[in-house]
């Protein structure tokens, strides 16, 4: 019975070592939740406290739930950012971010900010949108499909990772118990 627990011991320090590590957090942002930017805006910067091994999500949705086109930078390695071609014209704006950060776990939240520009850029601002969704939403109808599967792929890696984990130690404390067994007898 003490080989016991010495094998649940040691599966235990195998196992907890990684949720004993510090989670990344969310640093700063720009704009920051909450605030009202009356500027031209055309990027969304979103750094942590340690570096991050990828991301999942990084979306930027408008007033009325829709998504925002832009691209997504992880550069440097404890940052990402969101950048579109064109300012964004007024209006409430979120973003949500997933991020898988250094010791493996998922860390998700949402930034939400209002653009108030002054009327006239904002007009002239708003008439260039029209003409380019037009045009986006065209080449959008032939990238959804992929956008679509590289989501599904990206969901699983973390998934992945962790019952690997789980596979392996289970092995080990299989092993392990299996050797003590033996060599009590």
């Amino acid at each position: 019975m003490k080989y016991l627990g010495t094998a649940f011991a040691a599966f235990a320090l195998l196992w907890f070592p990684a949720s004993a590590e510090a989670h990344t957090y969310m640093e700063e942002s720009t704009p920051e939740d909450g605030e009202t930017v009356e500027e031209d805006l055309n990027e969304v910067h979103v750094i942590f406290d340690s570096p991050i091994q990828d991301y999942n999500i990084a979306d930027l949705y408008d007033e009325e739930g829709e998504p925002v086109l832009g691209d997504v930078i992880h550069e440097p390695v404890d940052e990402v950012v969101f950048s579109t071609d064109d300012p964004l014209p007024n209006g409430d704006y979120t973003f949500e971010f997933e991020i898988i950060s250094e010791d493996g776990h998922i860390i998700e939240d949402t930034i939400a900010f209002a653009v108030d520009q002054e009327e006239d850029a904002a007009a002239v601002q708003e008439e260039q949108e029209t003409s380019e969704e037009e045009t986006a939403s065209e080449e959008e109808g032939n990238t959804d499909e992929a956008d679509t599967a590289g989501a599904a792929e990206e969901e699983g890696n973390g998934n992945t990772l962790v019952l690997a984990g789980t596979v392996i130690l289970l092995v080990l404390v299989a092993g392990a118990l299996f050797f003590l067994i033996r060599r009590k007898k």
